[in-house]
């Protein structure tokens, strides 16, 4: 399972960016309707990050951890928790 090269977390806007490898986005991706759970792809079509916007929903970071699970990525186990630590 490919782990996190950073996570980035924005607590002022409750959003956080997991990234798998540096280099550019060639394409961002929603996983849902809202776009607040989101991946971006190299040029190669490798996940490179996974962007949820509003931590605190849990469905948020359950959607996020299914996709990174499916794709052989690990995801940060308490991204929620962060809030409640700050």
């Amino acid at each position: 399972m490919t782990q996190p090269v950073n996570v980035n977390v924005d607590l002022a806007v409750r959003a956080a960016y997991v990234e798998y490898a540096p280099g550019p986005s060639v394409q961002t991706v929603d996983l849902n309707e809202t776009g607040s759970v989101a991946y971006d792809v190299d040029a190669d079509g490798n996940v490179i990050g996974i962007e949820v916007l509003g931590i605190g929903r849990p469905e948020q970071i359950a959607l996020a951890r299914e996709f990174a699970q499916a794709h052989g990525l690990a995801f940060p186990r308490d991204l929620a928790g962060v809030l409640v630590a700050a």
